[in-house]
């Protein structure tokens, strides 16, 4: 966090592009998502999909448990962007639903290789070590005021190897846990006046997602422990209509 933000001070530029120093850009990736956030300046963020590389820079796939094949006709997931839509948003990259707040409370789903507006920086701040899964903390921050945009084109080459962070889950789980903590911290005292609807109705109800085509509700516990009507987290359909019912929203 301490370097990023060392980086963002001087950086000059109105856009700013965050590279791992194992992964690599495709040539054309800056000038795609520079050509759309000039003509979009309601959006703040573009990223285009990842193709998946080996520590000797061969190009790969996974299989349904991440390993490495090398055989595509035989592959589970070809692009990283394929095993976020397949497990992780379960919708279209490129659909509007994509940058949604709500949805990134609950998870990031956002590739590697993405340009940012430098702009809004001046509105969420830096990095932070509070915050220690920073792309999270990243997503989290800009959906609150801006659009973002996934193009339907490999503009990345993420490298997966045996020493990934990601795959110590246990210390991934912790990370979360730290950031969604701060998370909440900042929502607390946010003002509401100043960020996109979609981020109020996070704070007020929590998020409500689809999986396997059953709705869930995810909100804050101390919000359910302050809320008497709800006691207990079901996620049965009748249940569910039955606590819109009760807080006044629409179906």
């Amino acid at each position: 966090c301490k370097t990023l933000n060392r980086l963002l001070e001087n950086a000059q530029g109105d856009f700013v592009y965050i590279i791992a120093s194992d992964d690599l850009a495709k040539p054309q990736a800056i000038e795609k998502e520079v050509e759309f956030l000039s003509k979009n300046p309601d959006y703040s963020l573009c990223v285009g999909d990842n193709e998946l590389i080996d520590s000797e820079s061969r190009v790969c796939y996974w299989d349904k448990k991440r390993n490495i094949i090398y055989t595509r006709n035989k592959a589970n997931f070809k692009t990283f962007g394929e095993f976020l839509q397949k497990k992780a948003t379960k919708f279209p990259l490129t659909s509007k639903k994509f940058g949604r707040y709500d949805i990134f409370y609950l998870k990031n789903y956002v590739p590697n290789g993405y340009l940012i507006r430098k702009s809004i920086f001046d509105t969420i701040g830096y990095f932070t070590p509070e915050a220690p899964l920073e792309d999270w903390w990243l997503m989290l921050q800009i959906s609150k005021y801006a659009k973002m945009k996934y193009l339907n084109e490999v503009l990345f080459s993420y490298r997966w190897h045996s020493t990934n962070a990601i795959k110590n889950t246990e210390k991934m789980l912790e990370l979360a846990n730290k950031t969604k903590d701060y998370e909440y911290k900042i929502l607390a005292d946010i003002d509401e006046t100043k960020v996109l609807p979609l981020v109020v109705q996070t704070k007020r109800y929590g998020a409500r997602y689809k999986a396997i085509g059953i709705p869930y509700f995810f909100m804050y516990e101390k919000w359910l422990k302050q809320n008497h009507k709800v006691r207990i987290l079901k996620i049965f359909n009748k249940t569910v209509l039955k606590w819109e019912k009760e807080l006044g929203r629409e179906i």
